[in-house]
């Protein structure tokens, strides 16, 4: 699907609000119905994956650039930018538990580089994403190994 294309928006399409990011209620934002939110989950969610960039998810909203802004400042409290970086972190955080290699995470999840994807998940997380994979390994490796001696 062309992210250019124009998004019709039903009951049946919603989507929750991003699981990463807790939004405000639509009284606070202005936002009648938490339309803006439920709108731009399903855009994100729909198109995380490739590049973004919010002069185009602005348009597929029918809104500016700086009311996209505006609006992501008050419901989010981050810029376009930081709102989508946290999402995919948030799902290349899945991604790790299918022991994919982190070039092939970065890739699914829409970071241009494994380099810009490592910043970004250290300054998240506070470990690399080698050190997480590590840890996640260990961690499921023991839990086997508790459930085989539980067994025995």
């Amino acid at each position: 699907m062309d992210f250019m294309q124009t998004y019709s928006f039903n009951q049946e399409s919603r989507t929750q609000a991003l699981p990463c990011l807790p939004p405000l209620p639509p009284e606070v934002i202005g936002d009648k119905g938490g339309n803006f939110t439920e709108r731009f989950s399903f855009i994100l969610a729909g198109n995380y994956h490739q590049p973004l960039n919010h002069v185009d998810v602005a348009k597929s909203l029918s809104m500016s650039h700086r009311h996209l802004h505006r609006k992501l400042r008050v419901a989010f409290g981050m810029n376009f930018s930081q709102v989508l970086c946290r999402f995919r972190l948030n799902k290349a955080l899945a991604l790790f538990e299918r022991e994919l290699q982190i070039v092939q995470i970065c890739e699914q999840v829409g970071f241009s580089s494994s380099s810009y994807f490592t910043k970004c998940f250290r300054r998240e997380f506070g470990v690399s994403p080698k050190q997480y994979q590590l840890q996640l390994n260990t961690s499921i490796y023991c839990t086997e190994l508790k459930s085989l001696s539980k067994v025995s």
